[in-house]
């Protein structure tokens, strides 16, 4: 992959590793080979952060906070629809982990009406605009998190799959929880899983390198 130390950022619900003048608002799409690429697309449409009536006391806005002690950046925009009511309004941030490389999507309140917002898109997508990942603008929801992970994140990693029974049945069981732990005595991390419907679980263990 390639490495930036700049972002753009548009108020209109995206923010770009390459593009640093477009305020593209309608028909983003990911992927699309148009301009802006490179592109993080949270809410990629035409917002509103410049209403004039605070929102429980908060004024709209954005804002962004790089910060070296944790080696996080984080943007969050406060805002609502151009030529909304002024109460359809949205909070939700993006924030670059740089520990392990994930960009997260973070949605505190979204009214029902960006569910349905015509045009709107969230994903993220390449530099030339031939490759994106998207998120269902249907699913979106009230304190809803999305995280990108690029492959392996911290190194070494597998699956934990099997099998829950009764013992006296031999019937599958649903919903117990099975935690799952590295044998390095360093890494003190814990993974769980639960069984579905059939008794099967999968848990995902990942091993940080080094």
């Amino acid at each position: 992959g390639n490495s930036y130390n700049s972002i753009g950022i548009c108020s209109n619900g995206w923010a770009s590793f390459t593009e640093f003048s477009s305020s593209a608002y309608y028909g983003i799409t990911f992927p699309n080979a148009s301009t802006p690429n490179n592109t993080l697309g949270i809410l990629a449409r035409d917002l509103n952060p410049n209403y004039t009536s605070p929102i429980d006391g908060e004024e709209f806005g954005l804002w962004y906070w790089a910060d070296e002690a944790t080696n996080r950046v984080v943007i969050q925009w406060f805002t609502g629809r151009y030529g909304g009511s002024g109460t359809d309004w949205i909070d939700m941030e993006l924030i670059l982990d740089f520990n392990v490389n994930t960009i997260t999507y973070e949605y505190l309140d979204a009214t029902p009406d960006y569910v349905t917002y015509s045009g709107a898109a969230i994903g993220i997508e390449n530099a030339d605009g031939t490759e994106a990942v998207t998120y269902a603008l249907a699913d979106l929801a009230d304190e809803l998190a999305i995280t990108f992970y690029p492959p392996n994140p911290l190194g070494e990693s597998g699956v934990l799959t099997g099998l829950v029974t009764d013992m006296n049945t031999g019937e599958p069981i649903e919903g117990v929880m099975v935690q799952a732990a590295t044998t390095d005595p360093d890494d003190d991390a814990v993974f769980f899983g639960a069984s579905g419907p059939d008794g099967i679980y999968n848990v995902v263990v990942d091993q940080l390198l080094g």
